[in-house]
């Protein structure tokens, strides 16, 4: 599951949902669910690594919703 966090967020997002609600223990990653849980230490915005533009440049263009 591991691979997959780090391949498409999105997906293992996904799947980890329909983990905890169908409580399946063994499908979830323990691991990055709970470094992901970890705010503020673990609060950061993952994009694909297909992004064309950094976080920095996002910010600094303005290219986000007010």
């Amino acid at each position: 599951m591991n691979n997959l966090y780090d391949e498409d967020y999105n997906l293992w997002s996904d799947k980890q949902i329909a983990a905890l609600k169908n409580r399946d223990i063994e499908a979830l990653d323990w691991d990055n669910l709970a470094a992901n849980l970890d705010y503020p230490k673990g609060c950061e915005v993952k994009f694909p690594d297909t992004c064309p533009f950094t976080f920095e440049q996002i910010l600094e263009e303005g290219w986000y919703p007010n």
